[in-house]
């Protein structure tokens, strides 16, 4: 909270416009909102299969994101074989992202 705030005191006083957007946010804000956003849809799940699937497919997508869509270097980072991954991509639709 204190580096949002900080945040906001700045764009107050040198910003142009009176409306602060999700854009305007730096990525460590914007990162841990979406963890924050991640970690609730995990945890309101009762079955720990579902839990382990959305945990799964979101840490498949920060690692993508973290190497531009490198799929290769994705894998070695999470320590599995690059034909697993590419096989969870096409499973969790996240053809989008390499």
């Amino acid at each position: 909270l204190k580096e949002l705030k900080n945040f906001l005191e700045y764009q107050y006083i040198t910003s142009q416009s009176e409306v602060v957007t999700q854009r305007d946010l730096p990525d460590n804000i914007k990162l841990n909102c979406r963890l924050s956003l991640i970690e609730d849809d995990i945890f309101k799940h009762n079955l720990l299969s579902e839990a382990k699937r959305r945990f799964e497919k979101e840490f498949i997508r920060l690692r993508l994101s973290e190497t531009c869509g490198n799929i290769k270097r994705a894998a070695e980072i999470m320590g599995i074989k690059e034909s697993l991954l590419r096989s969870k991509i096409k499973y969790y639709g996240l053809s989008e992202m390499v």
